[in-house]
């Protein structure tokens, strides 16, 4: 079968799987003349996107060690600069900092940041005027 006849059947399918995909909730609404569906076309990443994160347990528990020993917090955001957004939401979820998805990049890394080095920095800064 070519790619042009197999199309309403991938298409057919996509629109099973969201059909599928729906909550109770939006079933039920769909059943009322109140709501319609409407279909969005989306890009979707391959498995092996950029988001997904590779960095196994050990590897992230070295990185959020050095953090911990980082001198500035200049220093710091060079460190995270080569990290993906999904790795760095599992080092705020190793250090239970919480976030959201919809946060960026630079907002995730300044959380890492004051919740680290920022962290020891005021504390040493307190401990030297007190």
């Amino acid at each position: 079968m070519s790619q042009i006849e197999n199309a309403p059947y991938i298409i057919l399918q996509k629109i099973s799987k969201a059909l599928s995909d729906l909550s109770i909730e939006d079933a039920n609404k769909l059943e009322k003349n109140d709501y319609k569906a409407e279909i969005i076309v989306k890009r979707v990443r391959s498995s092996g996107n950029k988001d997904s994160s590779n960095m196994d347990k050990g590897e992230l528990q070295t990185l959020v060690s050095k953090l911990e020993v980082t001198e500035t917090r200049d220093d710091a955001v060079k460190l995270l600069a080569p990290y993906t957004k999904a790795i760095l939401q599992e080092i705020l979820e190793k250090i239970d900092v919480p976030c959201h998805k919809r946060d960026s990049k630079e907002i995730l890394v300044e959380k890492i940041v004051e919740n680290t080095i920022g962290f020891r920095l005021r504390s040493e800064a307190i401990t030297k005027n007190g």
